[in-house]
């Protein structure tokens, strides 16, 4: 159990604290002083768990003074290489680049105060990002799935059906109020996501629910809606959302509360049974969408506007073996000119 920072370390600025902190400490003051109330309580909590996760158990005694290229280097190497806790492999590029965000921005903000000559961590140099190929629903399972989410006895295996067609994450599904399924206009607005977080405050409870902003400004999109799944989700809001107000879930529980990502992603699990398909997570939709889409012949700009990335190359990057699949059936084409 860490110590309990939050109400230490608001001292006078020639306090022995600060002639030369280990990194424990050091990190303990930025983050409860500095970083937690300028970043989103999501991000506070990932923030969080990383420094007492990952990065004090292998620096924190190291003084800041202590602290140099090779020092972080291979400290950034072995979490990549073997930095999950069971020891079972390396941990992913964002993770790694995250525990870089936070020790780059700990470090400059120590280096602009005096309390370190210079910040090492900026010449570090992150392992090349490799993108994996990622699960796609065959259509035959896609139509499988589909059937069994119309044909469940849970009304919400229409945000199956929804995440088929638009793309969207689980975490904003499960954040959509009734307002944002704009069925006359014929778009979905996606403004808000919801996740369950680390508890941060001074509170009997460990985790909360928290309902905010997308990560990224290109993650609050419009995604427009094709006729038929305007049809399902305006019988949908009929039969089970009649005497719903614009604020209230998209898709609830019995109680009319939010489902949290969580527990909707066990209800997809069940659907996946149902269904006799293979298991899955629930992110796989999303990348079975981007693939239908691209198949359909929906160009890499559009598809990454919808899919609320920042750019079409981090598209591009995700879905290159659909694209190599698409272009490879297109030169097939050129047989025909062969033949003539």
């Amino acid at each position: 159990m860490e110590k309990n920072y939050e109400s230490m370390y608001v001292r006078e600025s020639n306090c022995q604290l600060w002639e030369d902190p280990c990194l424990e400490d050091y990190l303990a003051y930025w983050f409860y002083q500095v970083e937690k109330n300028s970043v989103k309580p999501s991000t506070a909590a990932t923030f969080y768990d990383l420094i007492y996760r990952h990065i004090i158990p292998e620096l924190g005694k190291c003084r800041l003074s202590d602290l140099n290229l090779f020092l972080l280097q291979t400290f950034f190497n072995q979490q990549y290489e073997n930095g999950r806790i069971d020891k079972t492999g390396g941990l992913a590029y964002q993770t790694i680049s995250s525990m870089y965000t936070i020790l780059n921005s700990a470090l400059t903000y120590a280096e602009n105060n005096g309390l370190l000559q210079k910040n090492c961590c900026r010449d570090v140099r992150l392992p090349k990002r490799e993108w994996k190929k990622v699960r796609v629903f065959t259509k035959e399972e896609q139509k499988k799935i589909e059937y069994a989410a119309v044909h469940s006895k849970n009304p919400n295996g229409i945000g199956i059906i929804l995440c088929l067609y638009t793309g969207i994450r689980i975490g904003e599904l499960c954040a959509l109020h009734i307002e944002d399924v704009d069925i006359g206009n014929r778009v979905l607005h996606v403004q808000r996501t919801l996740e369950r977080i680390k508890c941060l405050e001074n509170t009997e409870r460990k985790t909360m629910i928290y309902e905010g902003r997308p990560k990224s400004h290109s993650s609050i999109r419009d995604i427009p809606l094709p006729r038929f799944l305007v049809l399902s989700l305006q019988q949908y809001m009929a039969q089970y959302k009649s005497e719903a107000t614009c604020e209230d879930s998209f898709i609830s529980g019995k109680s009319g509360n939010p489902i949290e990502p969580r527990v909707y992603q066990k209800y997809f699990q069940t659907i996946l049974n149902s269904a006799e398909v293979g298991n899955a997570n629930f992110h796989c939709l999303r990348h079975t969408f981007a693939t239908r889409a691209l198949e359909e012949g929906v160009d890499p700009k559009t598809l990454s506007e919808l899919l609320g990335h920042s750019n079409a190359s981090i598209t591009m990057n995700i879905y290159a073996h659909s694209l190599y699949e698409h272009k490879y059936e297109a030169m097939e084409r050129l047989a025909a000119v062969y033949k003539a």
